[in-house]
């Protein structure tokens, strides 16, 4: 049985090499697909590939939100490509955890009903304290404070077939034309680790809203991403209310809804990934994605008279 792990990543190079080491000792392919980093990530991964491990990277620049065409494509690529029969989907801060299971990932799946076909697993934040290791480069191990409780947001791994599309967030999947069996699994979380630095957190909102607005209103009325609005509100129109926040960058974790529970790193030592200074990427991938996203605007200008004239008529004199 083939197990692929599939990956969408943006600016991840913090994190991302730990991620795919650690999967790879649980599954046999890894398929990375960048949505245009603007720093290190995709560099870590060729380099990944080139030391000869089962590594796939596919670099597809997307300046909106399009998640669902985006996961599809790569469910299909890990079943087309490399014969994949479960597509295992996890984003660039999380890793599998497979504590609670008295077994392997391979086993626990070759032993899944075959009537079911995907198998949804909740997802448990970990978050970053004053207490943290700052030396420590290998985040799961630096940051080991989770809430206790997993978070009733699940993810999902899919066995392979033919119309099978999946959905935003790889929350979920559905078959085109007929039933799509799933259950839950409460002994395998996603450890997520969103946020490893205030800084961290500051550019992901951001760059996150900023994405979906130029999405244009489908996306916007639909609500997604939602969990942006506030803190891009707050950091809009109340910067000093974070910025000016020892509690918001130097946290302390709530004993009464978190403990000390780090994973099992399965990936090993890191040999490509640097120590980051959140503060200075947060200030350069804001700025990239600016002039990405205004570049963007400047070809539909330059290309299509229709935007331009439009943009021209909102020119407006008062008297």
């Amino acid at each position: 049985m083939i197990i692929a792990g599939v990956v969408r990543t943006l600016n991840e190079d913090d994190i991302i090499e730990a991620v795919v080491r650690h999967h790879l000792a649980q599954m046999d392919r890894v398929i990375v697909l960048d949505d245009g980093s603007h720093d290190r990530t995709a560099e870590i991964v060729k380099n990944l590939i080139t030391e000869g491990l089962p590594v796939s990277l596919i670099e597809r620049k997307c300046v909106i939100f399009d998640e669902a065409n985006r996961n599809t494509f790569l469910f299909d690529y890990a079943r087309d490509t490399f014969g994949a029969d479960w597509v295992v989907f996890f984003d660039a801060d999380e890793f599998v955890d497979t504590r609670g299971i008295a077994s392997s990932l391979n086993s626990y799946l070759q032993n899944v009903a075959p009537e079911v076909d995907g198998i949804q697993v909740r997802l448990v934040n970990y978050m970053d304290a004053a207490t943290d290791n700052a030396d420590e480069i290998v985040v799961p191990k630096r940051m080991v404070w989770r809430h206790t409780v997993p978070h009733d947001v699940l993810k999902i791994f899919v066995r392979t077939d033919r119309n099978i599309t999946i959905n935003a967030g790889n929350h979920s999947a559905q078959r085109v034309g007929g039933p799509f069996k799933t259950v839950q699994e409460p002994n395998i979380v996603l450890a997520h680790y969103p946020r490893r630095s205030g800084w961290h957190d500051i550019y992901k909102w951001v760059i996150g809203r900023l994405k979906i607005t130029a999405a244009g209103s489908k996306e916007v009325s639909a609500g997604t991403g939602s969990h942006y609005i506030a803190p891009f509100e707050i950091l809009m129109n109340r910067p000093a209310d974070l910025l000016n926040s020892e509690g918001f960058f130097h946290p302390h974790p709530d004993t009464q809804i978190m403990s000390n529970n780090p994973i099992e790193y399965l990936g090993g030592e890191l040999r490509y990934t640097q120590m980051t200074d959140y503060k200075m990427k947060c200030v350069s991938m804001i700025l990239k994605y600016a002039i990405e996203l205004a570049g963007e605007f400047g070809h539909q200008m330059d290309t299509n008279e229709a935007v331009r004239n439009h943009v021209a008529s909102g020119l407006r004199i008062n008297q």
